[in-house]
């Protein structure tokens, strides 16, 4: 693959990530719902008319179309960034544009678990890109996929750009960022510190 096809793969994961915000990718009741999460959380999450009551965690399952899409959308995101890291070792691609392309797709990756582990906790932890049907999958533990996120943010810090590249796209401060928030939650202050002074 060139790089103009490696590229356009990373650039999904920019519109993948952004329709995690809005109803561009979210089914059920669209920017409704979405405003209710993010807005209020879902402890207040409802509307006058009580249609959205996030309340009541005995709807809020797998058959819940939010809960499903989320799911869904982010382990796509995640398959779109497995695909991207597992084929540039064979592309033909310099090696400063192999690391700064597979810098965003594991900024990426750790960006779809940060939201996966924060909404279903113990998810499948899935490393490379799957090339044939896989029905076995398990659930790691919440703390080996903040481990997990730990590495692929380490690298994405050490090889984003330093400066914002214009353009909405990533640079080492939100790598950074996230970092700092995975630290937290696996209880580890002293990097969280560190890495949040670094942005």
């Amino acid at each position: 693959v060139n790089k103009e096809g490696f590229n356009s793969a990373v650039a999904d994961l920019y519109r993948l990530s952004r329709g995690l915000r809005t109803a561009e990718l979210l089914t059920g009741e669209g920017d409704k719902k979405i405003t209710a999460i993010y807005g209020s959380g879902t402890d207040l999450g409802y509307y006058w008319d009580k249609k959205l009551d996030y309340g009541d965690y005995t709807i809020v399952n797998p058959t819940d179309g939010l809960a499903n899409d989320y799911w869904n959308v982010l382990f796509d995101i995640v398959k779109g960034s497995n695909v991207i890291i597992s084929r540039l070792p064979s592309s033909p691609l310099s090696d400063d544009d192999k690391t700064a392309i597979e810098a965003e797709a594991r900024f990426f990756r750790a960006y779809a678990y940060r939201f996966l582990v924060y909404l279903y906790g113990d998810v499948p932890e899935i490393k490379e890109e799957i090339t044939a049907p896989k029905f076995d999958f398990v659930r790691a533990p919440k703390s080996e996929i903040l481990a997990f996120m730990t590495e692929d943010l380490k690298f994405a810090s050490a090889h984003l750009p330093v400066a914002n590249p214009g353009n909405g796209q990533l640079c080492k401060a939100a790598a950074d960022h996230l970092l700092a928030e995975t630290y937290i939650a696996s209880g580890d202050y002293n990097n969280a510190l560190a890495s949040a002074t670094s942005v």
